[in-house]
């Protein structure tokens, strides 16, 4: 499922000013206080319409709120401001594949990694998009560029997977007090005392998956939880 990215911390403070406004939407935004954000940042834009950023990041909230005609809106006005927002365009992407527009999307998708080669979120996407076009060999080379990490746990059932650089390794060391299970896909594999660590990165070998008919992580996870759609 292709992912947007979080909008970037552009700004800081704490006062009723463009800055501080910015910031409190922010922090909304991280907090999932989406529609708290959605009204800062409409507010940031009566004051300063010509702020990419800001309508990048409002864009951002409405797709999380599944407006996303609107969220279309206003990240191609992010583009139109600013035409090397290699984060609108991967955002852009997103909203695009939702509305079933695949090709528009990897057109954006590929203009990002132009703009930032090194983009993993928009390596995954484009391998997302490329797949929905039955281009799988394409989209593997996609996917090898990223690592994606979606955790899942009672307490961060609905975080954003972490999308990293193929090379890079994501450590996690275990500081105790006490031991822990080790559990990979359901099964537990280990126990670990404090100081061991799990390392995760990249295998050698791409894996091919088999699917069976049009699921999406939110799908699954509204069926399995018994979640009513907004």
């Amino acid at each position: 499922m292709p992912k947007s990215r979080k909008p970037r911390r552009v700004v800081k403070g704490l006062d009723r000013s463009v800055p501080g406004m910015f910031q409190a939407a922010l922090r909304h935004h991280d907090n999932g206080r989406i529609d708290e954000a959605v009204t800062l940042y409409k507010r940031i834009l009566t004051l300063k319409p010509g702020s990419a950023d800001a309508h990048n990041n409002l864009g951002s909230a409405l797709e999380a709120l599944d407006r996303i005609d609107e969220a279309v809106v206003h990240f191609q006005r992010a583009l139109v401001l600013d035409a090397g927002h290699a984060t609108a365009h991967n955002n852009l992407g997103v909203a695009l594949v939702k509305q079933g527009r695949i090709d528009e999307a990897v057109a954006h998708y590929e203009r990002a990694l132009i703009l930032k080669p090194d983009y993993a979120a928009a390596h995954n996407n484009l391998g997302v998009a490329l797949e929905k076009q039955g281009k799988i060999d394409e989209a593997l080379k996609h996917y090898e560029s990223a690592l994606v990490l979606t955790p899942v746990s009672p307490h961060m059932l609905f975080d954003r997977p972490l999308v990293l650089d193929a090379e890079q390794w994501v450590r996690l060391e275990l500081l105790g007090p006490r031991p822990a299970v080790l559990v990979l896909d359901g099964q537990s594999v280990d126990v670990l005392e404090p100081g061991d660590a799990v390392v995760c990165r990249t295998g050698p070998a791409a894996a091919r998956l088999v699917t069976f008919g049009p699921r999406d992580f939110f799908s699954i996870l509204r069926a399995r939880f018994h979640l009513a759609d907004r």
